[in-house]
């Protein structure tokens, strides 16, 4: 890739959206690879991919879809454990409101996985 930034920009969205679906996933297989895969993004790229990830899992909670939203708080979780502390803290504004937002979600599941994860 000539310019990996701007490439890892124009995917991220529909890869999110794969990750996310995947943390969801009945095949804990499925769900582990999953965590793998956005830890590593995190990782890597650190700060330059959390301004795109995490606005993309705050959108997420917005779906109609219970194991969309439940898959969001898993992967909130995985990007709070695999982002050093000063990165979270730069998103501390927008990560908590998406965790009160999951706490009292109409899901038995989405909650449970909000509050188990953060």
């Amino acid at each position: 890739m000539s310019n990996t930034p701007r490439t890892i920009k124009e995917i991220l969205p529909v890869m999110m959206g794969m990750i996310i679906r995947s943390l969801a996933s009945p095949s804990y297989e499925r769900r582990q690879v999953a965590g793998r895969t956005l830890g590593e993004l995190v990782r890597k790229l650190g700060e330059g991919v959390l301004s795109e990830i995490i606005p993309i899992l705050e959108e997420g909670l917005k779906s109609q879809e219970a194991d969309m939203r439940q898959g969001v708080c898993i992967g909130l979780s995985e990007v709070m454990s695999t982002a050093g502390k000063v990165q979270v803290n730069d998103y501390v504004d927008s990560i908590i409101p998406a965790v009160r937002t999951a706490l009292v979600d109409e899901s038995s599941d989405v909650r449970e996985a909000a509050a188990q994860g953060n």
